[in-house]
């Protein structure tokens, strides 16, 4: 730090009877500014697979987390609540499960570099639609928060077997060929 010294004086036509206060002087030390604090922009995408899902079937979630810097990020944690219905099955390490809320601590990111972390859950029993949003924050300030969330929309859906139907050419066949028989049947019936 440099230190600098300002002193001002005052004078006038008269007589000055005190000239002890005709002057003050302040000192000024000058520092160099603090640097800014670290700050990581954290952004995180979340995908579900498959999606529609069937009922009581198994579905992954894929969180996808990135750092787009400025500087590295430490204590990255994402906070996934899970739709009520669904059951939690398994995380990737460092994840843990709490009544429903996913908890899985990441560490540190490097600026640019991006991770992954997979929630596997059971569907609801009935047909729904859900939403399902993940968070992600980190120990640094984080310049756009906007990216910080993610949901994804699911359906669960009951897919029974389908029936198989006839299209308008399988019915016209079928209609030819019972037709046929019954012309056939006749046809014995007449000679016995």
């Amino acid at each position: 730090p440099a230190s600098l010294s300002n002193t001002a004086s005052v004078s006038g036509v008269e007589d000055d009877p005190d000239m002890n206060n005709d002057s003050a002087t302040a000192n000024i030390v000058v520092v160099a500014p603090a640097p800014p604090p670290d700050s990581s922009d954290l952004a995180i995408t979340k995908t579900a697979a498959p999606n529609p899902v069937d009922i009581n079937a198994q579905q992954t979630f894929t969180l996808e987390v990135t750092n787009n810097g400025p500087d590295d990020a430490t204590g990255v944690t994402v906070v996934d609540t899970l739709p009520t219905g669904m059951t939690f099955v398994s995380a990737s390490g460092g994840c843990s499960e709490v009544a429903g809320v996913v908890t899985c601590s990441i560490g540190n990111l490097s600026a640019s570099a991006s991770t992954s972390v997979q929630i596997v859950v059971t569907a609801p029993a009935n047909p729904a639609s859900l939403s399902n949003t993940a968070s992600v924050s980190g120990v640094e300030d984080d310049p756009d928060t906007n990216n910080n969330d993610a949901t994804c929309d699911v359906d669960v859906v009951d897919e029974e077997e389908p029936i198989p139907t006839l299209s308008e050419w399988g019915t016209i066949i079928l209609m030819v060929i019972l037709a046929l028989a019954g012309v056939c049947i006749a046809r014995r019936r007449q000679y016995t």
